[in-house]
């Protein structure tokens, strides 16, 4: 009996060992991680979960460590890990997600999401997530649904109503739109999403002064955002402000060359501005022809149709050839 009594007591302590042995190395692993060293992290947590390889907690927090040294494989290993050893650990599901919309798998993203939710319908991070994603795939309905089922058990949101506000202004419900993005730049003034917002549907009631008051807010206040720059420029192109739009489209292409050095209301305000247009990445695009449709429709828009014809005729020498709609737009 007393050598039964010794060996529990053995079992005990060698238990305790182990237990803060594992917890101490977690501690360091986290606290590794919120310093940033994320291979010490890795460290820590793997000591962590050689103690205690069911140590949910120790799995999604590695999963954090390689995702974080884009060790992606790894990453997803140690999330799906967490999940088998607690089914409901809805952290490991968002982590899954974000994953997996990182290498742009939104569908999956959604799976993951969706999973977590079966656990916890009204978490509020995996609500906002999974409508976020709808909104990337333009499932503007599911996202609304989303974003409804957090307003019930949230209020004085910014985010989730310069969401709202998005949601309803792609569902063309302006006024809906324009009610929630307003409330939210109401709670957060410094909410530039929702100016942004506000901003486009602005401009899509033909409100063109007002839209360029606010894109110019939401431009004060995130200044390197090209899209805001952007958008504040084909304001003022739409209101026939040439000079003020070349300075906005600019700066946009200052910061984000890619998106927008083919676009087709900069090229129209290039157009009126300097009456010509010479990029040979635009006459090689394979998409040319569908580029030059939308300049026709801009300049036609704010009563320029005459540019085009005279840019057509300007570059007639130089033998490029279009589709024929395109010439048939000047005859």
């Amino acid at each position: 009996m007393k050598n039964i009594f010794y060996a529990l007591i053995l079992l005990s302590t060698f238990s305790c060992i182990q237990e803060n042995k594992r917890n101490t190395s977690f501690i360091k692993g986290r606290d590794a991680l919120k310093q940033k060293e994320y291979q010490k992290a890795v460290t820590q947590l793997e000591m962590s979960i050689q103690q205690d390889s069911t140590f949910s907690d120790a799995w999604n927090n590695l999963g954090v460590a390689y995702f974080a040294l884009n060790n992606h494989e790894e990453a997803e290993k140690a999330y799906q890990n967490a999940i088998y050893h607690d089914s409901c650990f809805t952290d490991a599901y968002h982590n899954l997600a974000n994953l997996h919309y990182t290498k742009e798998n939104t569908q999956n993203a959604i799976d993951f999401l969706d999973r977590g939710l079966e656990c916890e319908p009204d978490n509020h991070k995996l609500l906002l997530n999974r409508a976020t994603l709808y909104q990337d795939l333009e499932s503007f309905d599911n996202a609304l649904k989303d974003l409804h089922t957090l307003r019930t058990s949230t209020t004085n949101n910014d985010v989730l109503y310069t969401n709202l506000g998005y949601t309803y202004y792609k569902l063309n419900q302006l006024d809906s739109a324009f009610h929630y993005s307003l409330m939210a730049v109401e709670i957060n003034e410094l909410r530039h999403e929702a100016y942004n917002n506000l901003g486009m549907i602005s401009m899509k009631k033909d409100r063109l002064i007002e839209a360029s008051k606010y894109f110019k807010k939401a431009v004060s206040m995130s200044s390197t955002n090209s899209m805001y720059r952007y958008n504040l420029g084909e304001s003022y192109f739409l209101n026939k402000q040439f000079d003020k739009a070349k300075e906005s489209f600019n700066m946009a292409l200052y910061y984000n060359e890619q998106d927008y050095k083919l676009s087709p209301t900069i090229i129209a305000n290039t157009l009126i501005l300097d009456k010509e247009y010479s990029s040979q990445e635009l006459f090689n695009n394979s998409s040319v022809n569908e580029i030059l449709e939308n300049v026709y429709e801009n300049l036609k828009l704010v009563g320029h149709k005459s540019t085009f014809c005279q840019f057509l005729s300007s570059i007639q020498e130089k033998k490029y050839k279009f589709e024929d709609s395109i010439y048939q737009k000047c005859k």
